[in-house]
């Protein structure tokens, strides 16, 4: 085998049969690359916190102005990229503040934001969220979720729940009870039902 000037590969494929020895020259062309497209580029955001403090009789509750720099011409995509950094955040001050809080039920959400005089205005939770049941039966497409929610908080966990139902049906922490959620299921939720005064059991359905 060798290539030639061209950057063609010239190679031979030797064969025995009853007529004897074959001989079979075969020509590669030269391998070539196009380049399909740029790799998307995620530009990192920064900011500043002008404000953030807990709404008035609320434990788990914070208003919140913040400043984001360059000024991004799509300011709420930009928020959006750094709401792990701010959530973050959030749950340090909040287990500061309360020692006993077992973080690995913690959920930040963000039920009100707006881009407001320049900044981004809203409102932020902390969530105590502790799944209870899932189950899943792959031949109906249909399933059940129950998680436990800290004290008043029912709303502002509802909310979360349901934006985030697809998430927490693929977290590894929660268990099947049967069946497999296929990795790209559209959802659609059901029947919502609140038992024990904390727990909050929402039925739903994939395609």
């Amino acid at each position: 085998m060798h290539r030639d000037k061209f950057g063609w590969t010239h190679t031979q494929n030797n064969t025995v049969d009853e007529n004897g020895i074959s001989h079979v020259e075969l020509l590669l062309t030269p391998e070539t690359y196009t380049r399909i497209s740029e790799p998307p580029i995620i530009a990192k955001t920064s900011y500043k916190m002008i404000s953030c403090s807990k709404e008035q009789g609320s434990d788990f509750a914070y208003k919140f102005v913040v400043e984001l720099e360059g000024s991004p011409s799509n300011p709420i995509q930009a928020f959006r990229l750094i709401q792990k950094d701010f959530r973050k955040a959030l749950l340090n001050d909040y287990a500061d503040s309360y020692a006993g809080a077992n973080r690995n039920n913690l959920r930040v959400g963000f039920p009100e934001y707006d881009w407001k005089n320049g900044h981004i205005e809203g409102r932020a939770v902390i969530l105590a969220i502790q799944p209870v049941r899932m189950k899943y039966d792959s031949t109906t497409r249909t399933g059940l979720m129950a998680v436990r929610f800290g004290v008043g908080q029912y709303k502002d966990a509802r909310e979360w729940i349901r934006q985030n139902i697809e998430t927490l049906a693929r977290d590894k922490n929660i268990a099947l009870t049967t069946g497999e959620i296929p990795p790209a299921a559209k959802f659609y939720l059901g029947k919502e039902e609140l038992k024990d005064g904390n727990v909050l059991e929402i039925e739903f359905k994939t395609e």
